[in-house]
């Protein structure tokens, strides 16, 4: 088990691991097995508290604020995108897991 040391200086350092702590989070919100790229939130049993619990769990992960605006198409979210922007914004971050 990590310190909390080690831990707040745990990095993600590519995109391949942003997308598997991304799918993890996604999955636990929606209580799900399985999500894939093409996965928008809806299709997978999300609503709109479910989507604010998403926007928590990224925000305590990633010690900073996703933007929620930038994320949400037409009431909806694609995971693709999502990992998109998150890489974008933070790429190479410090996590708080």
């Amino acid at each position: 088990m990590l310190s909390s040391q080690e831990t707040k200086n745990k990095k993600i350092h590519n995109k391949e691991q942003l997308q598997i702590k991304v799918n993890e989070i996604w999955k636990e919100v929606l209580k799900i097995d399985k999500v894939d790229d093409g996965s928008d939130f809806l299709s997978c049993g999300g609503n709109s508290l479910s989507m604010m619990q998403l926007f928590l769990q990224l925000e305590i992960f990633f010690g900073d604020e996703i933007p929620f605006d930038i994320l949400v198409k037409d009431g909806n979210i694609f995971l693709k995108t999502l990992v998109d922007v998150i890489w974008d914004l933070v790429g190479g971050v410090h996590c708080n897991e």
